[in-house]
């Protein structure tokens, strides 16, 4: 549909067992149901925020006379695209032999005419390609990231009180060395019958997030000189593979104290509510929705980084540091009512008033 604000998300709004949440702290298997609303009729109780689309998110909740407990775990492998294999060899200098005749109409006299006519020195690659040391950036670059998810879940309860509670722990690490996520999350929640007419319960989450995150490097895989030595004797990266050359190694970053780019999160989310089913065919439910987010991005970049290297950006040392808190309260009232008239025609009438505040404060 395209961008339907000028500044503001154009994500969809979720609905998190009745209440605004966010997707991405909720783990999979706590999820009993989603439901997509498309028309504007269903959407329309709220308003602008569901200007690009309302989905509904049902949690897994306790049921009368049962006690139920889950265990979900996997383990995967997160495989990257399947790359051209990066030049090496002669079928690297066959191809800035191509490069060399379509651009002066004739082959280079010899292998020294043809890296000069690439500002390469031959006096400082000769040696490497001598003794066979070229380099597969591609293969250096990237690794089989893993994945993997477990979660617990107890949920039962008896005909006036039920109960969930479950905990769930998810990592990803990425086809970057040091890109990597890990998401912890815990939902509970309680619900009492005190009459036939009055219920009342609480539902919680909390959801910690720790995100590492590295800078792509598979285009620059494909362009640096594939000679060199990645490693030294001791197994430490090599700053510049090919000794006095201007190439950088692509693992610059991965030195100890290079580089940090790391966020953490934790939000807290309580929703107490009320129902209340006064006479018949009527039901009333308040609900409060209350959430806290606290977030802490860090990043450093020492003057031996990559893009330092490379001259991309001033040779000192940076740091940036900034924290956000947010909170925000919502309180909606929903009323049901229905009712059948004749044999053949059932109505169904829904009011709904809610209340929103919100606040966010930042420091740098």
């Amino acid at each position: 549909r395209g961008n339907r604000s000028l500044n503001a998300s154009n994500a969809p709004l979720y609905i998190i067992d009745g209440i605004p949440g966010s997707i991405a702290t909720i783990n999979p298997n706590d999820i009993e149901s989603i439901e997509v609303l498309k028309d504007a009729s269903s959407t329309a109780i709220y308003g602008s925020a569901g200007a690009n689309g309302v989905i509904i998110v049902t949690t897994k909740q306790a049921e009368k006379g049962t006690v139920q407990v889950d265990i979900n775990s996997y383990y995967g492998v997160n495989g990257f695209a399947s790359y051209p294999s990066a030049l090496q060899g002669q079928a690297w200098l066959d191809y800035l032999g191509e490069g060399y005749t379509a651009a002066y109409g004739e082959p280079a006299a010899n292998r020294n005419d043809l890296l000069t006519a690439y500002s390469l020195s031959p006096a400082q690659l000769n040696r490497y390609i001598e003794n066979g040391q070229w380099v597969d950036w591609v293969d250096e670059t990237l690794r089989t990231g893993t994945q993997q998810n477990h979660s617990v879940s107890i949920r039962g309860g008896n005909e006036t009180t039920r109960a969930h509670f479950s905990l769930g722990y998810t990592e990803e690490k990425g086809i970057y060395k040091d890109d990597k996520t890990e998401i912890a999350t815990m939902r509970s929640g309680v619900e009492h019958e005190f009459r036939d007419w009055l219920s009342a319960g609480i539902q919680t989450s909390l959801a910690w997030r720790d995100r590492n995150v590295r800078g792509s490097r598979i285009n620059s895989a494909f362009s640096t000189v594939p000679l060199g030595e990645v490693y030294d004797a001791e197994g430490n990266i090599n700053i510049e593979p090919i000794e006095g050359h201007s190439t950088v190694n692509l693992l610059a970053d991965e030195v100890p104290g290079a580089y940090k780019n790391n966020a953490k999160q934790i939000r807290v989310t309580a929703n107490p509510y009320i129902d209340i089913k006064p006479i018949k065919n009527l039901s009333i439910r308040s609900v409060l929705g209350t959430t806290l987010t606290t977030q802490r991005n860090g990043e450093y970049n020492s003057d031996r980084t990559y893009m330092k290297l490379i001259g991309s950006g001033s040779q000192v040392k940076t740091a940036s540091y900034a924290n956000s808190l947010s909170y925000s309260y919502t309180w909606e009232n929903i009323a049901h009512y229905n009712f059948d008239l004749a044999e053949d025609h059932n109505f169904q009438l829904t009011g709904i008033t809610s209340w929103t505040n919100s606040q966010n404060e930042n420091g740098y």
